[in-house]
């Protein structure tokens, strides 16, 4: 009775042992006054005086593990993101659900609205897209033409202005303010540039 068990004492001896080291090293080392001893039943490891050279490394570690992480969205239904949102801005893109908890086209009333009560923000603002048309051409002579989608307006760019991935087109219109004159914008070949001139600008071959 009484007595200690072995793995127990070592343990404990053990501890003792490094605890009195890291008291003889405070003693030995720290400046009159600034001395701090382990108290009973901390970890000696926080105790223990870190390297002057080590310590930014290991604030940097630790506001890297206080830092909660940020779930970070690719949805492109959030109005101001991507090219989309650079064109709704219009305040009825920011209204939100009903009471019902679905959001309505503020143009049901109008007979030829089909739009369907919806608990998608991403469809109702297609819903808006269709009434106000707020995607715009980049070319300025025809930059007043409105379009109900990106699509549209990538496909009347492509068609119109020759733009998006239909290669060089090197040969460009002779007429001072044709749109088909500026660099990029020309014909892939010589054939359709005049064949454009004649068409367009009545062009008469010498």
């Amino acid at each position: 009775p009484g007595m200690i068990s072995g793995p127990s004492f070592a343990s404990d001896q053990a501890s003792e042992d490094l605890n009195g080291f890291v008291r003889y090293e405070q003693e030995q080392h720290a400046p009159v006054g600034q001395m701090s001893f382990v108290p009973a039943g901390r970890s000696v490891s926080a105790h223990l005086p870190v390297h002057q050279e080590l310590a930014p490394a290991l604030s940097r570690s630790d506001s890297a593990r206080s830092v909660p992480h940020r779930a970070t969205s690719s949805s492109g239904s959030v109005t101001g993101e991507g090219d989309e949102g650079r064109h709704r801005n219009h305040p009825l893109y920011a209204k939100g659900p009903e009471a019902d908890g679905l959001y309505h086209c503020p143009f049901a009333s109008d007979p030829s609205c089909q739009h369907k009560p919806t608990k998608l923000k991403c469809n109702y603002d297609k819903f808006i897209d269709s009434h106000l048309k707020p995607f715009r051409c980049k070319v300025e002579s025809c930059s007043k033409q409105e379009f109900s989608s990106t699509a549209c307006l990538l496909r009347h760019e492509r068609e119109a202005h020759g733009m998006h991935g239909h290669g060089e087109r090197p040969h460009l219109c002779f007429y001072p303010g044709c749109e088909r004159g500026i660099p990029g914008n020309g014909f892939p070949r010589r054939y359709n540039l005049f064949d454009h001139m004649k068409r367009v600008h009545d062009h008469k071959e010498e």
